[in-house]
């Protein structure tokens, strides 16, 4: 992975699709790597979250990985 999602790549995400919040997640062999974006501070907050959540459960194992070498 040359570089890890930043939150200016999640933004660009959610304008181009036109959301209000967005989680970007980039895997390579055996990382895993994200990023998020919302509209307000709360959005924000709340995305990040989840984000947070996601990685914790693809790095347990409880949500599997895409096989990525």
């Amino acid at each position: 992975m040359k570089r890890n999602p930043r939150v200016a790549d999640a933004r660009s995400v959610c304008d181009a699709v036109g959301a209000r919040s967005v989680i970007v997640l980039a895997f390579e062999g055996d990382r895993v790597s994200g990023s998020s974006y919302g509209e307000t501070v709360a959005e924000c907050r709340s995305t990040g979250r989840t984000l947070d959540a996601i990685v914790a459960a693809l790095e347990a194992g409880r949500i599997p990985a895409p096989v990525v070498r």
